[in-house]
Formats: C-alpha cells, structure tokens, sequence
C-alpha cells in the first residue's frame, strides 16, 4: 500500500490538503486508488488548529473509502481469514493457480485430464502448503481478456499473464508423456514474483486411470515438501 499526502498553500491564508491511498496487491498490481481532499481559511491566530482540523478531515474521507472500496472487499475474499492466519515461523500457504495437465501422448481423453487435473489441485490443497485459485476463475478471466480458450494457455507467457491477473503467486503447468507402454508426469512450480521455476517434481508411472491417479499423488507429495 502506498499513502500519498500533499500540502497546498493558495494565496496566504487559503490552503488544501490533497490525500491518495494507491493499493496494491502482492504482485504490485494495483487494486484500488482513494482520493480525500479539504480546502480551507487559516483562522486569525489559530493556524495549527486549522490545520489539524484539515488533516482530521481528509484522515477521515480516506478511512471512509477504504470501508467502501469494492476492489477491495472483492481482493479481500480472495485472502485467507484472518483466523486462519498460518502461526508464528510456518509459512503461510502459497496461492496456486494449476493449469490443466497438457498431454503430449494425445491418448489421454479430455475429461480424464480435467478430473486428474482438479484431483491433483485437492490434493495440494490438503497437504495445506498450498491454496489454489478456482479452475472456473482462471477460465473465466480468460474470457473476459479475450485471450483465447482456456485449454489454450499453455504457454509461459500468457500463463505469467494470467496468473498475476487472478492474483496468484504461483502457477503450476503439468505435462503427461508417453513413451511405449509407459508413462511419465512431470511438474513445474512457477513464482511470479520472480518470473523463476521455483519447483520440480516428476514420476514414471503406468498409463491407465489407477496408475495415473498414484501419480498424482506422488507429485503433489513432491511438491508439497
């Protein structure tokens, strides 16, 4: 959050106070803006009461479209209850956008990919080092952006864009290869604030339903670590 407070001094004994409260989010995109403003005269002998009143004035306008500010209300119910705040030395849980797993082998059915994909969510969710941004969320910001089909956003790119634009911390892209009989998961964990791969995790596994399943879970351990 940052407080911007300007002092404005007309004709001698005519001042304004201008405030601005720009918000942002942790990826430092901004949130909301709130604007206070309180003109007045300096009384004859009395200048600091004057100013102290202006000040109280514009304290109160700011405090006032904060409780209002519905960008905020809204970014606020994206955030943890203050009740669920982590304890004093555990991090507090990472919020997570997965993206559907893509599958290079092309024998993977759609549907499966989506449920494999919505399980592997739950359970980093369950391993509580981690929230994550809901699968509909993500889609529908898409749309709103006009960015193309959610299955689409496969790459880093617009991935990073769209991570940041539902406030996520992290994006996570999965891929599922097959190679023979065989097949492999791999995981990449990516931080948006420093545009790096923070994490990896990956697992050989068999290719049917039962076998890919386990294989969720095993990266979910692997990135829960």
């Amino acid at each position: 959050m940052i407080a911007v407070i300007d002092l404005f001094v007309e004709g001698g004994m005519n001042f304004r106070i201008d405030g601005q409260i720009i918000l942002l989010d942790p990826q430092e995109k901004k949130i909301d803006t709130i604007k206070a403003s309180d003109e007045r005269t300096f009384k004859p002998h009395k200048p600091d009461e004057t100013v102290r009143s202006s000040w109280q004035a514009v304290l109160i306008q700011l405090s006032k479209g904060l409780h209002d500010s519905r960008p905020l209300q809204a970014f606020a119910g994206t955030r943890a209850p203050a009740s669920k705040v982590a304890p004093a030395g555990k991090a507090s849980p990472s919020i997570v956008a997965v993206f559907d797993i893509q599958d290079a082998s092309k024998k993977i059915d759609g549907d499966a990919l989506v449920q494999l994909t919505n399980y592997l969510g739950t359970l980093l969710t369950q391993s509580g080092a981690y929230r994550v941004v809901p699968r509909d969320q993500l889609r529908q910001n898409l749309l709103d952006e006009k960015k193309g089909s959610y299955q689409e956003c496969f790459d880093e790119r617009c991935r990073i864009e769209l991570g940041k634009a539902v406030s996520a911390q992290k994006t996570l892209a999965t891929s599922l290869i097959q190679v023979g009989s065989k097949c492999a998961v791999t995981s990449n964990l990516f931080d948006l604030k420093s545009e790096t791969t923070e994490k990896g995790a990956s697992v050989e596994t068999g290719c049917s339903p039962d076998e890919l399943l386990s294989a969720m879970k095993t990266i979910a351990g692997q990135l829960s670590q």
